[in-house]
């Protein structure tokens, strides 16, 4: 995409990105905390903490935006309207930054400060995918996870990538699993975004699919830091080698080829050279001005 001369002022930085993050991400962690004591307790709704529900979105924009302003020596609060995706100015063009991590709620906590500092919305990216594009200048995605989609086109100009220790984030990943019952579409997904952060886990549920995916995950949760921390890099998520694209494409869809089907010895001879450096299309600075992350935020 065509890169823009813009002044430092209407510029969203990295820097302020990365503040933003670190400011909010604790909120979360003390959330998660408290659930895993009892998963079988109320949960506080993080993703409509106004009660505000749209059906349409994933990523519905707040009602409200609170920051925090020095008045006398004083802080106060201030709270104001987050411009809602008809609502961007479109006389400013901004460094759009894709909010990526492994599937949990730790970039949604990322992006819920981003709002707030800047009283602009962002979106996620399967809503850039099904309900159209928009000026919305905060991208969240799970990309190049499978429950992840590269749906914003060339929208994304930086990355930031949110990373939490791995014991807690898998099992994060299945409370939200649980929460929407396991949906395995975007139209089920939306359907059951009012149940998130305020269902029930059952552990025979839990259970079975600890037992059938945990090593899977292990080895997603390192292949998307890969892919990010590398500029789009392709690798086997088994073992981390290098691969091919047409191997890779494969790997994006686990629930539609066998195991045995995506192995990197059936897919790559190892009587052959190992296969050269490749990197996703979509990383392509013609798409994206940079795939490699710019900042990296712990959600510790």
């Amino acid at each position: 995409m065509v890169k823009r001369s813009l002044s430092r002022k209407d510029k969203l930085t990295a820097s302020a990105i990365g503040i933003a993050g670190l400011v909010g991400v604790q909120l979360l962690s003390d959330k998660i905390h408290e659930r895993n004591l009892a998963r079988s307790s109320p949960r506080i709704n993080l993703n409509y903490p106004y009660g505000h529900h749209n059906k349409a979105e994933i990523e519905p924009h707040r009602a409200l935006n609170i920051y925090r302003e020095h008045d006398n020596g004083n802080i106060v609060c201030i709270m104001g309207p987050t411009a809602g995706p008809d609502m961007i100015p479109e006389d400013v063009e901004y460094n759009n930054t894709i909010i990526v991590g492994y599937p949990g709620a730790d970039k949604r906590t990322v992006l819920r400060q981003m709002e707030a500092m800047t009283g602009l919305s962002g979106r996620d990216a399967w809503d850039f995918q099904f309900l159209g594009m928009t000026k919305q200048p905060y991208i969240k995605t799970n990309y190049p996870h499978h429950e992840g989609i590269w749906g914003w086109q060339n929208h994304g100009d930086q990355v930031v990538l949110v990373v939490r220790n791995i014991r807690h984030t898998i099992d994060e990943y299945h409370d939200i699993l649980s929460d929407i019952d396991y949906a395995k579409t975007w139209s089920e997904a939306t359907d059951k975004i009012p149940n998130l952060f305020k269902g029930e886990v059952f552990d025979d549920n839990y259970v079975r699919w600890r037992d059938e995916r945990t090593m899977d995950e292990i080895g997603w949760y390192g292949w998307l830091i890969d892919y990010w921390m590398e500029g789009g890099i392709l690798r086997d998520y088994f073992d981390h080698k290098l691969t091919t694209k047409e191997h890779w494409a494969l790997l994006r869809e686990p629930e539609t080829y066998t195991y045995g089907e995506l192995q990197w010895d059936v897919n790559n001879c190892d009587a052959e050279p190992m296969p050269a450096v490749a990197y996703d299309d979509l990383c392509d600075p013609a798409v994206t001005a940079d795939c490699r992350a710019k900042v990296v935020i712990s959600a510790e």
